[in-house]
């Protein structure tokens, strides 16, 4: 779609993922490298509520770290008194 001045519509998609229960998402037009004044088109900004089941907590990943450690120790030593 062409405007007035000539700028176009571009198609962007962006993922955010909020760090509490509640998040303040800003949008900024800064100026352009010619000193342009700063314009923003910004048009049909959609949220989408992604279910806590789906993403996981940040400590899963070190829990299951530890976990595989402590599995592989085992099975380390067991090797060692088996060998």
């Amino acid at each position: 779609m062409s405007t007035p001045g000539g700028a176009t519509w571009n198609l962007e998609s962006m993922t955010f993922i909020a760090t509490s229960t509640s998040e303040l998402l800003n949008f900024l037009a800064i100026g352009t490298p010619l000193g342009e004044s700063p314009v923003s088109l910004l048009a049909d900004v959609s949220l989408t509520q992604v279910p806590l089941t789906q993403v996981p907590e940040p400590g899963t990943f070190a829990v299951l770290g530890v976990g595989l450690l402590g599995l592989l120790t085992v099975v380390r030593v067991q090797s060692r008194r088996m060998g």
